[in-house]
């Protein structure tokens, strides 16, 4: 198979997150709480730091908000910590109050 960028993309921002909603909506049994919704954040900040920390050497950032070089550290710092945190951290918070209501909606019809 011929290595392609559209496929690469197409699966890292169409397939996987479609497996993810899967996986963590029918084969997570346990309760995630809102007072932990920071477990959800683990992956994006190990993926996240793996090119921060590998991108000066590399000269490789996958996206551009991700490479302080371009960016300026003043602009690196405010799109990351001010506005893609922010953004991840609603929708890991959505994400809990979500299988929450479709697990108590579950219940209650298993329980009717």
């Amino acid at each position: 198979m011929i290595y392609s960028p559209l496929c690469s993309s197409k699966l890292n921002h169409t397939v996987n997150p479609l497996l993810y909603t899967v996986i963590f909506f029918w084969f997570l049994e346990t309760r995630i709480q809102l007072k932990t919704f920071y477990y959800l954040l683990v992956h994006p900040f190990v993926y996240f730091m793996a090119y921060v920390v590998t991108g000066p050497f590399t000269k490789f950032y996958p996206y551009p908000f991700m490479n302080p070089i371009t960016l300026g550290t003043k602009a690196f710092i405010i799109t990351n910590l001010l506005v893609l945190l922010p953004i991840l951290v609603i929708f890991s918070i959505g994400l809990i109050a979500l299988k929450e209501y479709v697990t108590r909606h579950q219940e209650n019809k298993q329980t009717s």
